[in-house]
């Protein structure tokens, strides 16, 4: 019992870290630079499996119920907005890198390195791909796969990857604790 009152709390606190995350933004040409793969990926290295996907998917149905705490807002209306593969990916990657986690244990730099690259990979996968397909299929925006690829790919991935290592400085650190 004691336990699972822990991983609520810390749940919790995930999720607060995830939407101050998607606040703290850096303007970019398409898409803000924030700091929410930081959160999600800490939330998945220390929470593990379920915790932490219990703490990426209750931000994700906070802002699809209508809560702004998605970057661009809230409601069920981000659905269509092309950035919204990056949450979808948040999920997906929580899943994935926590099934890893699971397997291989989150206590050595290696597997946590390993989970982080899971993680950032399956975000921006399904965040590149979804606004692609997004602005072009459905909000007829005229671009090309490159120009998305581009600004959204490698300009943002860089901020990601110094993200990632701190991630896995912090979880190699407080997992022992938790």
């Amino acid at each position: 019992m004691e336990s699972n009152t822990k991983y609520l709390a810390l749940s919790g606190l995930f999720v607060a870290l995830i939407i101050v995350g998607s606040f703290l933004q850096i303007p970019l040409p398409l898409v803000p630079f924030t700091l929410q793969v930081l959160f999600v990926n800490l939330a998945i290295l220390m929470l593990g499996l379920k915790w932490g996907t219990i703490s990426i998917s209750t931000y994700t149905l906070m802002g699809l119920i209508g809560i702004p705490v998605f970057t661009s807002g809230g409601g069920l209306s981000a659905i269509v907005y092309p950035t919204f593969g990056f949450i979808i990916g948040f999920i997906v990657s929580g899943i994935l890198a926590g099934l890893y986690l699971k397997k291989f244990g989150n206590t050595s730099i290696k597997s946590l390195t390993i989970a982080t690259i899971i993680t950032i990979t399956v975000i921006y996968a399904f965040g590149v791909s979804y606004f692609y397909l997004i602005s072009t299929l459905y909000l007829g925006i005229v671009t090309t796969f490159q120009t998305v690829f581009v600004n959204l790919f490698l300009l943002l991935l860089p901020g990601s990857i110094i993200q990632g290592i701190i991630s896995v400085l912090i979880a190699k650190r407080l997992n022992k604790n938790i």
